[in-house]
């Protein structure tokens, strides 16, 4: 799939200059293997293929619908949530990618809390890999909002990075209806806690037409609470099925 995964070169020289330059002032080393990246991010390329690419790119791997954790079954839901699973939830399901392991966990702070944002390239590259191989027909891509203020005190956010790229280098369609009002920090919350915090905080436009399939991307699932919230607010709008897609899974 030529032009889908970044080759070693164009890799290396994705992010912006100052980025790149701190490949030879400030060399990285790999939060996987420990080695010199020998790039201008903490994670070299023959990791991110052996542990990132392989899984973005495996066509076998089956997600439970409602937590988006791998199965091990032909079951459509893995043990844990085959009692605890909510049917009214608005979601048609959940796909993640890898476990929130301390290296991703490492990773995400890296990139989302530090800022370096030159680590969205890869990470671009490995929801579209993923999407593609997922999605059938036409389909759009909603990030999820981020919190008010976020943009004002970082300036930027870090879905949209994702989103911006999948946009412009892989030319998929990109809707931006959802809209998230004033509330605590997810993260700061419990289960029932995100639950409660977020009923009637995620917005939808009224406007549209819109795609019968959206797939509502974040970063992290832990409960699932925040993609419901957003699926249930495109529904309302008149959305047929909306599948939550993260990188990481909690």
């Amino acid at each position: 799939m030529p032009g889908i995964f970044p080759t070693r070169a164009r890799w290396s020289r994705s992010g912006p200059i100052a980025s790149f330059f701190s490949a030879f002032l400030d060399p990285q080393i790999c939060i996987l293997c420990g080695n010199a990246s020998r790039t201008a991010l903490p994670l070299c390329v023959s990791c991110f293929e052996a542990k990132f690419l392989a899984e973005a790119r495996n066509p076998r791997l089956t997600r439970c619908l409602h937590c988006g954790k791998p199965l091990i079954s032909a079951v459509g839901r893995c043990v844990t949530c085959r009692d605890e699973a909510d049917d009214s939830s608005p979601l048609d399901g959940i796909h993640s990618l890898f476990p929130y392991s301390p290296a991703c966990q490492d990773l995400l702070t890296r990139w989302k809390i530090e800022g370096l944002r030159g680590l969205g390239v890869p990470l671009t590259e490995l929801v579209a890999i993923a999407l593609a191989r997922l999605a059938e027909g036409e389909f759009g891509i909603v990030p999820v909002p981020p919190r008010p203020g976020k943009i004002r005190e970082r300036g930027w956010d870090q879905m949209e990075d994702i989103a911006r790229g999948l946009e412009r280098r892989h030319g998929f369609y990109v809707l931006r209806p959802l809209t998230r009002c004033a509330g605590i920090q997810q993260k700061k919350l419990g289960r029932l806690g995100r639950l409660e915090n977020l009923k009637g905080a995620i917005r939808c436009a009224a406007t549209g037409p819109y795609p019968d399939t959206i797939f509502v991307i974040d970063d992290l699932v832990a409960t699932g609470s925040t993609l419901a919230a957003c699926a249930e607010a495109l529904k309302a709008q008149g959305v047929g099925k909306v599948y939550g897609f993260t990188l990481f899974y909690d």
